[in-house]
């Protein structure tokens, strides 16, 4: 199996989307769609091998139909998949978390990956196979309070990626998770003002292991939830509501 050179990229909005898409397109030889679900603005400046797919609501199938339908047109062979799409998720107690609050954090972060998943997965399995990347959180293995939602769709995100590793490891699909600690970015940082920032992991440092991912080297790895996050001294040393906004 080759490195994969042909990736879509879901969310490029984002900021952590908008760092993959720009970490890994400088590799040589790289061609990537990027989604996002607003529409593209003057401010939304891509290397000219990242094609811009806007106005994409990856809930909406006809979206996803449109993003077969470029990826169909653009891509030959295996292509990868990195998935860089959820709402902004704040620390929130259960009772003030109404139903509709939590369908939308549902739908946001497992809804438009079982979505794309199933409009891409026929085209991966048709060109010989490829790389699926999601993101998880590590509030799936520490049970934080004020994350219920939160915590619940990343877990259905984890076992969706499990599921289909399994299910399609014959076919040529290796499927992952990407189990994060906090991100160090600006939004993030307003969301914690007491946070534990060594713990907290820069967008930048998550490119080169996205980019393992898509490689021969990592051909192995397949239905995995991958923790990744930066040892601090005192993160088990300060009590949670400590290190979360008031």
């Amino acid at each position: 199996m080759k490195d994969i050179r042909r990736i879509v990229i879901t969310g490029v909005s984002s900021e952590l989307g908008t760092v993959l898409a720009k970490g890994l397109a400088r590799t040589e030889g790289v061609e990537i769609i990027g989604t996002m679900r607003r529409r593209r603005n003057a401010s939304d400046k891509f290397p000219i091998n990242v094609a811009l797919l806007d106005r994409c609501d990856l809930t909406d199938s006809k979206c996803c139909k449109r993003l077969a339908d470029m990826v169909s047109d653009r891509f030959a062979g295996p292509f990868g998949f990195v998935h860089s799409v959820g709402d902004f998720w704040t620390h929130v107690p259960f009772g003030d978390v109404d139903s509709d609050h939590a369908k939308r954090v549902f739908s946001s972060h497992v809804l438009t990956l079982y979505s794309a998943l199933q409009a891409l997965v026929p085209l991966m399995i048709s060109r010989g196979g490829g790389s699926c990347v999601a993101f998880s959180c590590n509030s799936v293995q520490y049970n934080y309070p004020w994350m219920a939602a939160f915590t619940a769709s990343k877990n259905a995100v984890d076992s969706l990626i499990r599921s289909l590793a399994h299910e399609f490891a014959g076919d040529g699909l290796r499927l992952n998770s990407l189990v994060l600690a906090s991100l160090k970015t600006k939004k993030v940082r307003a969301s914690k003002p007491h946070g534990d920032y060594a713990h907290f992991i820069a967008p930048q440092e998550i490119v080169p292991i996205v980019h393992f991912l898509m490689s021969s080297a990592s051909m192995l790895v397949n239905g995995n939830s991958i923790d990744v996050y930066r040892y601090s001294k005192d993160f088990y040393r300060r009590g949670y509501f400590e290190r979360v906004s008031q």
